[in-house]
């Protein structure tokens, strides 16, 4: 009889120990439930960390349009031509100036009795020259009329924020590990994996200027003032630490 026990106490033992596994495989750690996971022996933790600096915007674009109503639909679409490839000679005889062609549309206009055409075209001018930018404005303003103006940073701009911003970056990265480190009472952490991702936020400069839809485009008169405003260039760390 007390071997029989013997054996029922230990196929006992058995079945809760497979019971245990088998409910382990089924039911595993959700991931992502923490920051914080053990591997290796050792903790380890996801942190991230990000730098930002304002910049002057040292690009301008601006959109120059002209929109005609008649008729005959090529008769207008001659006249406009005529407008954009005049804008585009002067735009292109300034090796400062970057021009292109943008939206070209047509369509019909009817009310009650009446109908009539609608064409429209688009110039895009790109300069780091403002003040080359601003003359062809007032050069242009009988011809297209100014529809927008866009602020950007240069690739070049971009670049150097981008380099000062990844040194911050790392420091700040740094900073962060160890300030985990010391909340869970760890003596030193290892870098186990790091990210780097660049932004460019849109920032007060990059629109000043749009035509209020329904209302005339601005067609001359006092000379346009092009004050680029501010663009936000962000970098930020993200990655793994082993805490020991």
């Amino acid at each position: 009889m007390q071997h029989i026990s013997k054996k029922l106490s230990l196929a006992l033992l058995v079945s809760s120990v497979c019971f245990g596994a088998a409910w382990a495989q089924a039911n595993p750690a959700a991931p992502n439930q923490s920051m914080a996971t053990v591997g290796e022996g050792r903790m380890l933790v996801n942190i991230s960390a990000d730098v930002q600096e304002d910049v002057d915007a040292d690009v301008v674009s601006i959109t120059l349009s002209k929109q005609l109503e008649g008729q005959d639909q090529k008769a207008l679409s001659d006249e406009l031509n005529q407008a954009i490839n005049k804008v585009i000679e002067m735009a292109k005889s300034d090796s400062a100036l970057t021009v292109k062609t943008g939206n070209y549309s047509f369509w019909s206009n009817t009310e009650k009795d009446k109908s009539s055409w609608i064409v429209r075209g688009e110039v895009f001018v790109t300069s780091s020259d403002f003040e080359k930018v601003r003359g062809l404005i007032s050069q242009v303003s009988g011809t297209m009329n100014l529809d927008g103006i866009n602020f950007s940073l240069s690739d070049a701009k971009r670049k150097e924020s981008e380099a000062r911003l990844i040194a911050k970056a790392a420091d700040a990265f740094r900073e962060r590990a160890s300030s985990v480190a010391s909340a869970f009472a760890a003596k030193d952490y290892t870098i186990k994996r790091v990210n780097l991702q660049t932004n460019r936020v849109i920032g007060n400069g990059d629109v000043v200027y749009r035509a209020a839809k329904g209302l005339s485009s601005y067609s001359g008169g006092e000379s346009v003032q092009l004050s680029s405003g501010k663009v936000s260039v962000q970098v930020t760390t993200e990655g793994e630490i082993a805490l020991h």
